[in-house]
Formats: C-alpha cells, sequence, structure tokens
C-alpha cells in the first residue's frame, strides 16, 4: 500500500514536471504555491511568522534561474540569472549570520512581528483577536509578500518572450554594472551595521556611554549612514527597478503604457512594503533612541544625501534630551531587542 501511494505521488509528480518543462510559468506559479501554503501552515503551527523571511532571499532567484533552464540560449536571462544569484547569496549569507536560518524560536523571528500582534491585540475585542490575526498572516505575511516575491522576476517572463539576442547590447552592461553597484552598496552597509551591533551589544550600558558618539546614541549615524538613515533599503528596492528595467530594453515599445505596465509592478510594490517598513522601523528606534529625532531632522530617509550636520557628538548622558523620565524604560526595551537579528535598524 504504501508502494502505491509512492508510485501515485511519483506519477503526479512526472505529469507536473512534464506540464512545466513546456512553461516555466506554470513550475514557477507552482513553486509560488508551495511557498504560500508553506509559510501559512508553517505558521499557523507554530506561530511563528518569519517563514517567509527566509524564504525572501531564495525565491527570486530561484525562479529566475528555473526561467533560465528552459531559454538557456537567451544571454540576457543569462545575465540576469547571475545578478539575482549573486543577490540572493548576499542577502542569504547576511540573514545566517543573525540566525535567520537557525530554530524556531522568539529572538529568531522578526521583531517587528510581534510589534504588529500587539497592535492586532489592541485594535479588535478578544473575540475577533485570534481570526483577525489569522487573517493578517494568511494575507499579508504568506500571500502578498510571497505574491511581490514572484512580480520581482516579471521581467525575466517578459524576457524570455522576447527574441533571444545572441549578444547583449550597451544597456546591458549599464544595467548590469548599475545592479552590482547597488548590491556593493547593501554590502557595505550590511556591514558597517553589522560591526557596529557587534561591538554595541559586547559593552556594558555604561561602557557605552563612556565611548560616546554612536555607541552612546545607540544606533549608527557614520559611514553610509551619514547620508541616509537607511541606505540599505534604497539599494535593496533600487536594484529590483534595475532588475526590472531589463524588460524594457529587449523589446520594442510605442507607448508609455507598454512601459509602465508589468515590468516594473514588483519594484513599485516592493517600494510601497518597505515605505510602510521604514515608518514601522523608525518609529521603534524613535521610542528607544532620544537622539533619532535629531537624526531624522538631519539626515535623509532613504535616498542618499548629504546631512544636515555631522553627527560627532552624542548628547551628554545628564542632560535632559538624553535621560528623560523614561530613559529606563526605554533602555530595557533596547536590552531586550537587541537579540533582534532581521532586518537592521
Amino acid at each position: 500500500m504504501f508502494v502505491a501511494a509512492v508510485n501515485s505521488f511519483a506519477s503526479v509528480f512526472y505529469e507536473i514536471l512534464s506540464l512545466s518543462s513546456q512553461d516555466a510559468m506554470t513550475l514557477c506559479s507552482l513553486v509560488l504555491i508551495v511557498f504560500v501554503l508553506y509559510s501559512w501552515m508553517f505558521g499557523f503551527a507554530t506561530g511563528w511568522w518569519s517563514t517567509v523571511d527566509r524564504i525572501w532571499s531564495i525565491a527570486p532567484a530561484l525562479y529566475t534561474v528555473i526561467f533560465f533552464s528552459f531559454h538557456r540560449e537567451n544571454v540576457r536571462l543569462l545575465l540576469m540569472s547571475i545578478l539575482s544569484v549573486a543577490w540572493a547569496t548576499r542577502l542569504s549569507l547576511n540573514f545566517a549570520r543573525k540566525g535567520g536560518f537557525g530554530n524556531i524560536e522568539p529572538t529568531t523571528e522578526d521583531y517587528r512581528w510581534g510589534i504588529v500582534r500587539g497592535w492586532v491585540q489592541k485594535s479588535f475585542p478578544p473575540p475577533l483577536v485570534k481570526i483577525s490575526l489569522e487573517l493578517f498572516h494568511f494575507a499579508f505575511v504568506c500571500t502578498y509578500q510571497n505574491i511581490l516575491l514572484f512580480l520581482l522576476v516579471v521581467p525575466v517572463c517578459l524576457t524570455a518572450e522576447a527574441h533571444p539576442d545572441k549578444l547583449i547590447g550597451m544597456w546591458d552592461i549599464v544595467l548590469g554594472l548599475s545592479f552590482l553597484c547597488l548590491l556593493l552598496l547593501e554590502h557595505i552597509t550590511d556591514e558597517e551595521q553589522w560591526a557596529f551591533q557587534s561591538r554595541k551589544h559586547s559593552m556594558t550600558p555604561s561602557q557605552r556611554q563612556a565611548a560616546g558618539g554612536d555607541f552612546a546614541r545607540g544606533f549608527c549615524t557614520n559611514g553610509v549612514f551619514r547620508f541616509s538613515r537607511h541606505p540599505n533599503f534604497f539599494a535593496e528596492f533600487s536594484m529590483w527597478w534595475v532588475f526590472s528595467a531589463f524588460g524594457i530594453v529587449c523589446r520594442d515599445y510605442h507607448a508609455l503604457d507598454d512601459v509602465f505596465h508589468w515590468d516594473f509592478m514588483g519594484a513599485f510594490l516592493l517600494t510601497l512594503l518597505f515605505q510602510g517598513s521604514t515608518q514601522l522601523t523608525e518609529a521603534i528606534s524613535a521610542s528607544k533612541y532620544p537622539a533619532y529625532l535629531d537624526y531624522q531632522n538631519s539626515t535623509s530617509r532613504l535616498l542618499p544625501w548629504f546631512p544636515a550636520v555631522s553627527h560627532k557628538t552624542a548628547p551628554h548622558p545628564t542632560s535632559p534630551s538624553a535621560t528623560p523620565k523614561s530613559s529606563k524604560v526605554k533602555s530595557q526595551g533596547a536590552r531586550a531587542s537587541s537579540s533582534s537579528r532581521r532586518k537592521p535598524e
């Protein structure tokens, strides 16, 4: 009976692969459905919402490679696959060292999901809290975010449908170099943030105050963070705008409606997502660090730009701005969230 069940499953799986070999979109759609269901069922069973975070650094590259595997004569798809794999490798390694692929426990979940759950619990009457949380988890956390990751590679699908070029052109090279420059910026940003957070968390509160500067403030304002409060966010969504442009250079357009139809849909939705994510992240930072308001007033939010002032000194520990009445509470909150490993700042 067990052998019969295995054979039945194998035959179904073979039919799926046979169908998908004729259409890469079919296989990618099946993978998308699997990701959505897996994210939801795992989160439903464990109450741990960061499954999509683990999928995030893998899915776009996987979809791109699937399309290339069925259109190996397309040189532009080869270039897009290399870029997406480079992005996935860097993000996965950065995510792994923060414990993102570790054990399923509260400290490995994105700390912001806990805050969102708290908001839902305060906003709905007790009988509706559980169903509201589950609807949000399924609709936004699992379904919307996985669809967004799928839409990021729509330009790959459109490129695959175009007539394959034997050689890539000048614009392909420009886009490829632009993507790599943004990838380098994101890498530098994450390295600076990692070095700062690692040293900060190895120090006692008194040592941080004695060190002064960013360690006394509690957040990074130097390096690339002098020019943007979230340079990694800027680099991330900008890369996918560049990636989307590959779908444009391989086709002829006669109307702006064609250009701004599907190619940039994923990048547009990702940019919107980062707007909300940035707002939530900054609200948390401002509640923990008294000096963060000054940083907000002097430094660009996303787009790298020259700062209004230089952050060279921290407020004196005894000054009113540095020690508000709730400083003890905020300090405890900062220590409690120091174990968060997902999405810096």
